[in-house]
C-alpha cells in the first residue's frame, strides 16, 4: 500500500469515520448507513460517557468501512487490521469494562469493549442503539476477575473479587494467588524496561505475565535473612526468569514482583533435582 492510500485510510478514518459511526452515515452514502445502523443495534451501547462497541462489533465497524474503502476507491483492498487499529486509536487505543451495578453486589461485568466519546450524534444515536445506565470503567484501573481473558486461559484456576486475590494461576503442580500489588507492579516494571511510551491497559499485560512466570525458576537469594528480618520473619520463595523475580510467601501468596537488570548479584537459580 503506498502514502497515497495511507493518507487517505488515515484521513477517512480520522475526519470521517468517527461521524460515520456516531451517524451512521458518510458523505449520504445510503450503502453505509444501512450496513452499520444493524451493527450498532447489535454491538453498540450508548452510555453516560458515550458510545461504547463491543470488541467484535468494532472488527465488523472495519469490515464495513474497508468494503466501503474499497467501492469507492475502484475495488482498491486494504487490510482490515488497518482500519481497526485506526478506530482503536480513536477510543485511546484502551479497552474498557461495561460494567452494570447490583445493589449489595459487586459489579457485574456485562461486556468488554472500546468508548467513543463524542455527544454531538448521541440524539441519533439513541434512536436505534440501546441506551443504558452501566457504568463504563477504563481496563487501565483495574484488570476484571471475570474479564474473557483469564477465564478463558488454561493456567488461570481461579479468579476473585477479592481486595487481597486477583486471580489464581496453576503453574508445576501448584496454585499461586496473584495479589493486585503484584500484578501492578509487573505492569509498572515492563512498561519502565521494556515499554516506556505504552499506557495500555492492565488486560494487555496478562499474556506477558502468564508467559514470564510460568518458566519462572525457584532461586536463592543472598540476604535472605536480612529480608526476613524485614518482613517480619514471613518466609518467602523467590523465582526468577530473566530478571524478574516473583516472591511467594509459604502460604501460595504472591506478595509482589518486580525486574531487576543484575538479578544475578543477589539472587542463584537452584540446581534441579
Amino acid at each position: 500500500m503506498d502514502n497515497t492510500e495511507v493518507g487517505f485510510v488515515g484521513a477517512i478514518t480520522h475526519l470521517q469515520l468517527t461521524q460515520a459511526l456516531l451517524s451512521g452515515q458518510l458523505a449520504q452514502a445510503f450503502w453505509l448507513e444501512q450496513s452499520l445502523i444493524p451493527v450498532q443495534k447489535r454491538c453498540c451501547f450508548l452510555t453516560n460517557k458515550g458510545l461504547f462497541v463491543l470488541e467484535e462489533g468494532l472488527q465488523e465497524l472495519a469490515r464495513i468501512y474497508g468494503e466501503y474503502y474499497s467501492k469507492v476507491n475502484s475495488g482498491k483492498f486494504v487490510k482490515i487490521t488497518i482500519f481497526k487499529k485506526e478506530l482503536s486509536q480513536l477510543c485511546e487505543d484502551v479497552q474498557y469494562y461495561l460494567l452494570k451495578d447490583l445493589q449489595n453486589k459487586a459489579d457485574t461485568l456485562v461486556a468488554v469493549g472500546y468508548l467513543f466519546r463524542d455527544d454531538k450524534y448521541r440524539k441519533k444515536l439513541a434512536s436505534y442503539c440501546p441506551v443504558v445506565n452501566y457504568r463504563v470503567v477504563s481496563s487501565r484501573e483495574f484488570l476484571h476477575c471475570l474479564d474473557p481473558l483469564l477465564i478463558a486461559n488454561p493456567l488461570v484456576e481461579t479468579c476473585d473479587n477479592s481486595k487481597q486475590v486477583l486471580f489464581k494461576v496453576r503453574i508445576k503442580q501448584r496454585s499461586v494467588a496473584v495479589s493486585p500489588h503484584a500484578y501492578k507492579r509487573f505492569i509498572e516494571n515492563y512498561q519502565k524496561f521494556f515499554s516506556p511510551k505504552s499506557d495500555r491497559g492492565q488486560r494487555d499485560y496478562l499474556s506477558k505475565f502468564l508467559k514470564v512466570f510460568k518458566k519462572a525458576q525457584s532461586a536463592k537469594r543472598e540476604n535472605s535473612l536480612q529480608q526476613k528480618l524485614k518482613h517480619s520473619f514471613v518466609e518467602a520463595e523467590y523465582l526468577v526468569r530473566n530478571g524478574w523475580i516473583f516472591i511467594i510467601e509459604a502460604n501460595g501468596f504472591m506478595r509482589t514482583c518486580y525486574y531487576k537488570e543484575d538479578w544475578q548479584t543477589l539472587y542463584q537459580v537452584r540446581a534441579k533435582l
